[in-house]
């Protein structure tokens, strides 16, 4: 017996997996990352469109065959309905969904966000460029096939609008991860007396800075990183900016979330952010960034950096341990 996803009587996690399931059967996936971040989406909403929690449902879900005559008596070649929906509802019950409906806008966000970025990286760029198409796609299913009624199409609406962000988002922070915090700050840092260190390696290759390595390249612990510029270069990066005679005034390890981009003078406006009231706090600040790192910049990106203020008013970063979408739930983030 097949259910119609669309009877709400049916439990959630069932119709949910019957939906991925048809998904995966239809072909439409035909690329290899997309098929592999399906998978990996799918598992993350404790689905697995390999190994169904009921198999028995889905290799009886076939045309029956008229020769056999079902011995309707004692059910021999049916399949308990009631058994199986009971093993759905459990496993639901261990689930404990938000209010007994699946938070789909929440979990759509953990998943471009704090799973595919620092819990379970995903493998490589081109899973990165197709997660937000595969996504949209289950979601537009979701919603066209009214798999779950009692989620309300605003919320989906909503997960679809976070998944519109992500479509330059979410690779862009791989890329930004992997430049930060850039030669100025860098060259700072070595002046002033900060740490050098940041996600990426900056020895990495010139294919990696092309955004084409692997993700276990992404490294979201800081780590130590040798610097490539000398002393001298370093003032020679600094002199434009930073005169004769500035001292280094504080340094604070803080969120921070770019405001604005000024693009034509290579700099960023910011604020410090506090997670846990999800508010700016202080007075705006700017950051000076090199062209070839500033461009993968989005508005609403938060940081996570040691923030080091200079006695002409100055700040630069270095040790940076985070980037994050502008989607993001900070405040659901414990780092």
């Amino acid at each position: 017996m097949i259910f119609d996803t669309s009877q709400p009587d049916t439990p959630i996690l069932y119709r949910l997996e019957k939906a991925a399931i048809d998904i995966k059967n239809s072909n439409a996936f035909t690329d290899i990352a997309e098929k592999e971040v399906f998978a990996i989406l799918m598992r993350y909403g404790n689905i697995d469109i390999n190994k169904p929690l009921v198999p028995e449902l889905y290799e009886t879900s076939k045309e029956p065959d008229m020769n056999v005559e079902e011995d309707k008596e004692d059910g021999a070649n049916a399949i308990d309905t009631d058994t199986a929906m009971a093993s759905y509802r459990e496993k639901e019950e261990k689930l404990q969904y938000s209010g007994g409906v699946f938070d789909i806008y929440f979990g759509i966000v953990m998943f471009l966000s704090l799973r595919s970025l620092k819990l379970h990286p995903l493998n490589d760029v081109s899973q990165f460029n197709v997660a937000p198409k595969v996504t949209e796609y289950w979601l537009r299913y979701l919603l066209d096939n009214n798999v779950c009624p009692e989620i309300d199409d605003d919320e989906i609406l909503k997960s679809l609008a976070v998944v519109e962000r992500s479509k330059i988002e979410f690779i862009n922070v791989r890329k930004l991860s992997k430049r930060l915090p850039g030669k100025f700050n860098e060259a700072c840092s070595m002046l002033y007396g900060g740490t050098l260190k940041a996600i990426g390696d900056l020895q990495q290759s010139e294919l990696d800075k092309d955004g084409s390595g692997n993700a276990s390249d992404l490294n979201w612990a800081p780590k130590s990183t040798v610097s490539l510029i000398t002393l001298a270069e370093s003032k020679e990066l600094c002199s434009q900016l930073i005169t004769e005679g500035v001292t280094h005034v504080k340094k604070e390890s803080v969120d921070i979330r770019v405001e604005q981009i000024l693009e034509n003078d290579s700099q960023i406006v910011c604020h410090r952010w506090i997670r846990e009231s999800t508010q700016p706090t202080g007075e705006p600040f700017r950051l000076v960034l090199d062209p070839d790192v500033i461009k993968y910049v989005c508005p609403g990106f938060y940081i996570e950096v040691d923030l080091h203020t200079l006695s002409n008013g100055m700040c630069y970063i270095d040790q940076v341990s985070g980037v994050w979408p502008s989607y993001t739930l900070l405040e659901d983030i414990i780092i």
